[in-house]
């Protein structure tokens, strides 16, 4: 190696340079003579070799230090340097000499250590595995960060402890044994131990571990170590998992078995051999033999499945016992793989479900049987969830009355044809009847209950149900029968029993009327003879008190002045006659109205005449009822063909229903005939001022025993009479109304 000598002055230019440059930096001496120092300097080394030139040399009077200069091609050497100062006559610092020596190599041979170390150790660092180094004694001189991740110690705190303080005691004598005596020996060593954690547990490490050497003499170990305590655990879990496999295939009541790839048994647990009859050692190794003959085929066919991958859950089918019995059986295999994941054979396990077969079979014909009843019940049958009262099934009755498909009643539910306040309440009645439902709960009724059809019509029903229990399962049967019909007639039969008593009243009151006519008619009959002899006696009478009044003005007659009685008497008598007339008009009437007529003997009426004589009779009503009463009747009328009381019953009725329907005094009733000429026919009309007829009700006035009267003793009888008795003459009844304007009845009969 050459050594380079130079001298430059305080200025850094070269004074002096020896030969030996040349072939180093590859510039002639004379070359670089009077250039500056710094212009050869790596450009990152100039400031720290001007640092050093001008305040550290100076300062010290010697630096020894390395820097890069240029070489004449342009790369950069490592030259290490030792330069001094130079100084004049008065010992002034004028420059310095300098003695170098080429080093690149070296400096290269270091870098690519330092880079190997720095490398290696980023690696060990960053590796996951732990790597650790130790000397002969055991003394921790390399730690990887991470250990701290792994046992939560600082690494850089563990360095110089002993590798054996952090074992288990149970793994520590073995750890020095594999250590001071199997590692020297065999140079490598590959164990598991147990490790402390930094808050006292332990972790499962697998280690790897070789000797380090200087030459033949080993000088301690390197350490590689993983954490193996999930494994170490699953490991203790499988076996133990294996345990209780085991012990439970051996207790198992349900027969399990294990076949290989060709059929042949290499599990047979005690259940299996108590249900089938083999033993354990009769069957193990030997091919399945439980299938009978019929179904050898099959049994292959699954088994090749099997091999495939196929698992079969809750198969039925039949197995033969050793005795040569058939069990219904239920199976269930799963593949059995090996650790590779190929499939090295089945686990199956099979159940003995004959008796549940049995007690199947039965049930089905249970329900079957109820299925039956339930469909062919007269009544609409429901069954409920007897929680939430939701639709499970109905029968056909119930789809044909409520109109609703099976599918739409278990989705829609009792909704469908209860509205809710009639829902709630039929709820509610069935939990007071019994408190929640219980299996001996008896019969439920409720009745009547409100429902409705997919139309919106209204269904009377009468509910009769009741808790049911099939395969554990509880329901709640019920039936909706049909009432509506049974209600109505029910109904009506009351009424009609009501009716027919006001009815036969009313007949003991027109037989009465007949009897009081006539008892009223023989004293008024006295009563109108006495009043016209006094009428007839009058004059002469008169005469006679006009004489006495004469002669004695102050004469009274009854407490009055005679001048006045004797003019007032005969008005008196006048209106006495006429009171009795009418009483004997209105008796007559009464009687012709109370009297049967002849049903086969029709004679001409005078409709007129009918009219006033049904105005005589209500007189009084008309009187009470209204002060707007108009009667015109068209004179000339032809008479028509019928019974006269039947056609003045008729008046009447139309009459006072007119004047019932009056809000007030001030509204009126007003009646008219007419001729109409086409067809030839007597029309009567009665209008009235009234409420008017609601339109809901306009269709049904004409019903027998219809009325909005039963509270004002209203019969119902008197329309549907009326319009009776018109039909019955050949003619018409209509009825135009108006609410809040009144209504109109036309009447026509046909003329004679």
């Amino acid at each position: 190696m050459l050594d380079l000598v130079s001298e430059a002055d305080q200025h850094g230019f070269f004074r002096y340079l020896s030969p030996s440059h040349e072939p180093v930096l590859g510039f002639a001496p004379e070359e670089l003579v009077g250039t500056w120092l710094y212009d050869l300097m790596h450009p990152d080394d100039l400031e720290r070799m001007r640092i050093i030139f001008q305040d550290t040399l100076p300062a010290l009077k010697s630096v020894r230090a390395e820097f890069r200069y240029r070489h004449a091609d342009g790369h950069y050497l490592w030259l290490e340097t030792i330069a001094k100062c130079t100084t004049d006559e008065l010992n002034r610092v004028n420059g310095a000499v300098f003695a170098s020596r080429d080093v690149t190599e070296r400096v290269r041979a270091e870098k690519a250590l330092r880079n190997s170390e720095e490398q290696l150790r980023r690696i060990t660092d960053n590796m996951p595995a732990l790597v650790s180094t130790a000397d002969m004694n055991g003394l921790f001189t390399y730690l990887s960060p991470s250990h701290r991740g792994i046992l939560g110690f600082d690494y850089e705190g563990l360095i110089g402890t002993c590798l054996w303080n952090w074992m288990h005691p149970d793994d520590m004598e073995r750890m020095r044994k594999a250590f001071q005596v199997t590692l020297p020996e065999k140079k490598r060593v590959h164990e598991e131990f147990r490790y402390r954690h930094v808050d006292g547990h332990y972790i499962w490490l697998e280690t790897v571990a070789k000797c380090t050497m200087e030459g033949l003499r080993v000088t301690g170990s390197i350490f590689a170590s993983r954490d193996i305590t999930e494994r170490r655990r699953a490991e203790i879990a499988l076996r133990e998992v294996n345990q209780t496999l085991q012990a439970t295939i051996q207790a198992s009541p349900l027969a399990i078995f294990v076949l290989d790839r060709e059929g042949c048994i290499q599990l047979w647990n005690p259940a299996a051999q108590q249900m089938f009859g083999w033993s354990e050692e009769e069957v193990r190794g030997k091919y399945y033999r439980l299938a009978p003959d019929h179904l050898e085929q099959e049994f292959r066919q699954n088994l090749a499945r099997m091999n495939q991958g196929e698992k079969f859950h809750g198969q039925e089918t039949k197995r033969r016992c050793k005795d040569g019995t058939l069990l219904d059986i239920s199976f269930s295999t799963a593949p059995l793989y090996d650790q590779k994941g190929r499939i090295i054979g089945t686990v199956g396990i099979l159940e003995d479900i004959t008796e549940r077969k049995r007690t199947e079979v039965a049930l089905r014909e249970s329900e079957e049987l109820f299925r039956q009843i339930f469909e062919q019940n007269e009544d609409p049958a429901f069954l409920f969830d007897p929680d939430t009262l939701a639709i499970l099934d109905a029968n056909a009755v119930a789809v044909r009355l409520y109109g609703y498909s099976k599918k739409a009643l278990r989705s829609g539910g009792l909704n469908l044809i209860m509205k809710p306040m009639v829902l709630a309440s039929f709820a509610q009645k069935l939990v007071n009847e019994q408190v929640g439902f219980a299996d001996d709960a008896p019969w439920r009724h409720v009745s009547p209950l409100n429902t409705i059809d997919s139309n919106g019509n209204v269904v009377m029903a009468s509910f009769r149900g009741r808790l049911l229990r099939s395969r554990g399962q509880v329901y709640f049967y019920g039936t909706f029968r049909d009432i509506t019909e049974k209600l109505r007639i029910r109904k009506e039969r009351s009424e009609m029993q009501t009716k027919l008593i006001q009815a036969n009243k009313m007949t003991a009151i027109g037989t009465l009327a007949s009897g009081i006519a006539h008892e009223i008619n023989n004293p008024n009959n006295y009563l109108l003879a006495n009043a016209q002899f006094l009428e007839e006696a009058w004059p002469d009478i008169r005469n006679t008190l006009q004489e006495h009044a004469d002669s004695n003005p102050d004469m009274t007659i009854g407490g009055l002045p005679a001048q006045e009685a004797l003019k007032d008497i005969p008005q008196l008598l006048q209106s006495l006659i006429e009171g009795s007339r009418r009483i004997k008009n209105i008796v007559t009437s009464l009687k012709d109205f109370s009297r049967q007529d002849d049903e086969s003997t029709r004679r001409p009426v005078d409709i007129n005449r009918v009219i006033n004589a049904a105005l005589v009779i209500l007189a009084n009503k008309i009187k009470k009822s209204t002060d707007l009463f108009s009667c015109h009747l068209t004179s000339g009328l032809p008479p028509v063909m019928g019974h006269y009381q039947k056609i003045e019953q008729v008046i009447i009725n139309l009459l006072i229903n007119a004047l019932q329907a009056l809000p007030d005094r001030q509204a009126g009733v007003f009646l008219c005939t007419s001729l109409q000429e086409s067809p030839r026919s007597v029309v009567i009309k009665i209008r009235d001022q009234g409420t008017g007829i609601p339109e809901e009700i306009r269709g049904r006035i004409l019903d027998p025993f219809f009325t909005t009267k039963h509270k004002a003793g209203g019969t119902g009888l008197g329309l549907s009479i009326c319009y009776a008795i018109i039909n019955d003459h050949k003619g018409t009844i209509d009825f135009a109304s108006e609410i809040g304007a009144g209504t109109t009845v036309t009447v026509t009969l046909p003329v004679l």
